[in-house]
């Protein structure tokens, strides 16, 4: 029911979403369609013992869904014209203007903060990951500019936040309200310049998780005055304490999946359970 697919950027999703430049004359299209839908021979079904036939068909099906649906249009957001043949705003527009990128730009990250909104709001994917922010490797550019350079992502990220919290949902509340946000980075820049004047890659880092099954506005854990070094954390009387636990990715991993109901046993560590909503 469900498989991924990683695309650079919108113009790689537009070439999934849309027909195909290769495509048939209609009647071709609709008679292959015709084919497609009959009983194989018997040859042909006893290669299906492990269901593999059965499995194409119903991608093939999905596929023909997808392009039926038309739903490369509600993707057009980067490229489409500002105003239509009655000289009104476009929903591109509209886009554009919310989450701050100009036109024809797919690699910003407002326009992939825009396509994962889009993707979750139109039902494309129950799940979606995108690479949020550009430019920020420091290891040889010193450290006056990297606040800026992760600026645009972190904005695009409340942008996100902002448009899911303010979009309703078909089943009641905001799409916020049924959807889980989590923004990190694989690693943190240490505190200290290295000899070229840049940041190297550093152990303590920091993440923000928002939105469905969380109880939000509160911060776990604590770095060193001295180095930034990670400290152990009381989960019981939250705050630092030398009895405590590290915080891990896999402590993050077991509060998601307990926060939608999943057994997190698999971690091998409790979630935090002041983060769960009840």
């Amino acid at each position: 029911s469900a498989s991924a697919l990683r695309v650079d950027n919108i113009n790689d999703l537009l070439l999934v979403l849309q027909p195909s430049a290769f495509q048939e004359r209609d009647v071709v299209e609709r008679a292959l369609a015709q084919y497609g839908q009959e009983v194989a021979p018997c040859d042909v079904e006893a290669l299906n013992r492990r269901g593999l036939l059965s499995q194409m068909r119903a991608s093939r099906d999905q596929g023909d869904t997808i392009v039926r649906e038309n739903l490369a249009g509600r993707f057009r957001f980067v490229s489409d014209a500002a105003t239509d043949a009655m000289g009104n705003p476009t929903e591109a527009a509209r886009i554009r203007a919310l989450y701050g990128f100009a036109q024809g730009d797919v690699n910003a990250p407002g326009a992939r903060a825009a396509m994962a909104a889009q993707a979750v709001k139109l039902g494309v994917s129950q799940v979606v990951s995108i690479t949020i922010g550009n430019g920020t490797d420091t290891h040889f550019t010193g450290n006056p500019g990297h606040a800026a350079a992760l600026y645009p992502g972190v904005k695009a990220f409340t942008t996100l936040l902002q448009d899911l919290a303010s979009t309703p949902h078909p089943e009641g509340g905001s799409f916020l309200d049924h959807t889980t946000l989590l923004g990190f980075s694989e690693f943190s820049r240490t505190p200290l310049f290295n000899n070229f004047g840049g940041r190297d890659h550093h152990l303590t880092g920091s993440c923000i998780l928002a939105g469905a099954g969380i109880r939000g506005n509160q911060v776990f854990g604590a770095s060193s005055d001295v180095g930034l070094a990670a400290q152990r954390w009381d989960f019981a009387n939250n705050r630092a304490s030398d009895s405590g636990e590290v915080i891990k990715p896999d402590h993050i991993a077991a509060t998601l999946m307990a926060s939608a109901g999943l057994d997190p046993s698999i971690t091998r560590v409790n979630p935090i359970q002041r983060l769960i909503a009840t």
